[in-house]
């Protein structure tokens, strides 16, 4: 009937209504879920590049130590030692922690046996320089070596780490343009289904009505043919109850008529 397909046409603007919203929930997850990557590989990067600067301090930490002219400037380096080298254990091992990179994962391990015998080399020459600062400072090449050795690790360490940035930044970008594409196409579909229905209900209302209208105005003019009947197509919704009372009507003036005329 014309009331279930008006009920159905006002159900399906909540419909759409939910698939809009549904759409929209997808997309807000998608750029959320980027946003997390971004500030989790951003997190990494700013980790990286303290552990960078910590592999620099611990050598300038050593030189202080072996090379300071006064006791305390020597003891302050020691100290400043042991923090630095905790500030870099903490940071790389953050760092394995944060990231899923499966690659960053492996590079992370590779570097970190290089990483410790450096901080063991530093630590090594820290304590010797209490007790014998000559044999400290003979010792001073090796802790060099262990120091350009895990400068080269950690180098191609940075490369992985900013490859995986901006991996994460590609990765959220697109994950931002298919949320946009996903809302617009979720609206666009939604609007076209409600345009073509809504259209069509009312093209099958309007044209029923108007035929039914044209053959009313035709027998109020005289003009019409009370032979002729609306066709109906055996709809029985409200327009078809309404043509058939119509053809009923126009059989029974007929009949009427035609008897009349055979007195």
């Amino acid at each position: 009937s014309i009331r279930l397909r008006l009920l159905g046409l006002a159900l399906l603007g909540p419909v759409t209504g939910l698939a809009v919203a549904a759409g929209g929930a997808y997309g807000l997850n998608l750029t959320l879920a980027g946003s997390r990557e971004i500030a989790l590989a951003g997190q990494v990067l700013r980790n990286h590049m303290e552990c960078d600067m910590m592999h620099d301090a611990l050598r300038s930490d050593v030189l202080s130590a072996l090379w300071g002219e006064e006791e305390a400037s020597r003891q302050e380096a020691r100290q400043a030692l042991v923090e630095h080298s905790q500030i870099f254990r903490d940071n790389l091992e953050q760092n394995r922690q944060l990231t899923n990179d499966p690659a960053l994962t492996s590079a992370f391990a590779k570097v970190e046996p290089e990483m410790q015998a450096y901080l063991q080399s530093a630590s090594d020459l820290a304590a010797l320089s209490v007790s014998d600062l000559p044999g400290a400072k003979a010792g001073y090449p090796k802790f060099l070596e262990a120091f350009e050795k895990l400068e080269g690790e950690m180098a191609a360490l940075s490369d992985k780490v900013e490859g995986s940035a901006k991996g994460s930044v590609d990765h959220a970008q697109a994950a931002g343009t298919s949320a946009y594409l996903t809302m617009g196409l979720t609206l666009a579909i939604s609007a076209l289904a409600v345009g073509c229905l809504g259209a069509l209900a009312a093209r099958s209302v309007s044209n029923r009505i108007a035929n039914l209208r044209t053959r009313l105005e035709a027998i109020a003019e005289g003009e019409g043919d009370l032979a002729t009947r609306v066709v109906t197509n055996n709809n029985s919704d409200e327009i078809g109850s309404l043509a058939d009372a119509f053809n009923r009507f126009s059989r029974r003036i007929h009949d009427v008529i035609f008897e009349a005329t055979q007195v």
